[in-house]
């Protein structure tokens, strides 16, 4: 009796040892699958299409000679292109106004607060205006309000057969002719006697240029004004713009008008007109 006893304590010992192995025993860790991510981790990014992504390369030679004519120009003038995006009609390109705050100083757009009744008022254009031709203009009216909010607006650009020259003006529209090509120039001697003639005869106050050449827009350089550089504008700028008598128009117009040169900007073009800080007493 006393084998049997102890058969069986050890038998039940062996169950015992047996059962704590298979239970404390370690286990196989399966290797991670990889998993494809969420859905809403996948995200599709469409870069914006400019003129230059659609446009064909040059391929002949004579193309080839006229990409290294402009590419010439860019360099040697300060050339800038504008962002533009190609339509079925021609281009379009985004142009920003606003105000810009300076320095403690009077801007022209403090001055042209004198001007109007309220900021609402929208007796203010911007044109952009064919030089050499008698359609194809772009209007916005627009008010002091406007101008102050940094509005950016739709420019829908029709494309030619040749290069085409435009002049950018902001100019008063009282008399709501819906041009600016046409009014005098706004002198910087006048800007004192502004708030008693502005309504009686619609002015120009701010002027650019940019010339549209094989499906592409060119902001031209207006940082300096003078004959030796309007000459050199000339010289490097033939295989862009319609015709060379158009930077002497540019050049007359900024002398008179002295504008802060407008910006090419990664979304198109963009005019600041300085107005007196905020900040200052």
């Amino acid at each position: 009796m006393a084998k049997s006893s102890n058969g069986k304590t050890l038998g039940f010992v062996v169950l015992i040892v047996g059962a704590a192995y298979f239970y404390f025993r370690p286990k196989s860790i399966p290797k991670d699958k990889p998993s494809a991510p969420p859905q809403s981790a996948v995200i599709e990014t469409k870069a914006e299409i400019t003129v230059a992504d659609t446009l064909p390369l040059p391929t002949t030679p004579e193309q080839l000679r006229e990409e290294r004519k402009r590419y010439s120009a860019m360099i040697s003038s300060g050339l800038s292109e504008i962002p533009s995006k190609k339509t079925a009609s021609g281009l379009l390109i985004k142009l920003k106004l606003k105000a810009w705050e300076a320095d403690c100083s009077l801007g022209d757009f403090d001055l042209l607060k004198g001007v109007v009744n309220n900021l609402l008022d929208d007796s203010f254009l911007l044109a952009i205006e064919p030089i050499h031709r008698n359609t194809g203009s772009i209007v916005k009216r627009f008010s002091l309000k406007d101008l102050d909010k940094g509005l950016i607006y739709d420019i829908p650009i029709s494309l030619f057969d040749s290069n085409v020259d435009y002049g950018i003006s902001l100019c008063f529209d009282f008399k709501k002719s819906q041009e600016c090509k046409s009014k005098p120039m706004l002198l910087a001697r006048e800007w004192k006697s502004l708030l008693n003639t502005a309504k009686q005869n619609d002015r120009v106050f701010y002027y650019q240029m940019m010339s549209v050449s094989q499906g592409r827009a060119y902001h031209i350089p207006s940082v300096k004004w003078d004959e030796g550089t309007i000459q050199k504008l000339k010289s490097n700028l033939r295989a862009i713009v319609e015709q060379e008598n158009s930077l002497d128009t540019m050049g007359t117009k900024l002398q008179k008008l002295s504008p802060i040169p407008a910006k090419v900007q990664t979304f198109g073009l963009e005019i600041a007109l300085p107005a007196r800080n905020s900040k200052c007493l």
